[in-house]
């Protein structure tokens, strides 16, 4: 799809499905994204779900740099996770950057306290 900001159809899915196979055939250990960078940016957690669900069999893995730090951090690692848990297939998560505390206002509470 190269640098097209859409959404993947079908006929795309089977490519990078294909794509994927045969890099995993020629010693691959799965496939890596780095979603806060285009192109992978535009890819949605489905498709991502879709191509972990094409390497399951094989026992290929899922890498992601995540998609977001700060007030995005805990949704980033949970959508990471939830392409490896409903795709069957290990995750490992890099490039976690986390410090410091946000600035809330005067009497709210973070989402996760």
């Amino acid at each position: 799809m190269g640098f097209d900001s859409r959404a993947a159809g079908g006929d795309d899915m089977k490519a990078m499905g294909r794509l994927l196979g045969e890099a995993l055939d020629a010693g691959a250990f799965g496939f890596s994204t780095g979603l806060v960078y285009a192109p992978s940016a535009y890819s949605d957690t489905a498709e991502l779900i879709g191509l972990a669900k094409t390497m399951k069999a094989r026992g290929g893995l899922y890498f992601s740099h995540i998609r977001g730090e700060s007030s995005m951090l805990l949704d980033s690692i949970a959508e990471a996770i939830r392409i490896g848990d409903e795709g069957g297939v290990g995750v490992e998560v890099s490039h976690v950057k986390a410090s410091g505390r946000e600035k809330l206002a005067e009497g709210s509470t973070p989402p996760y306290a």
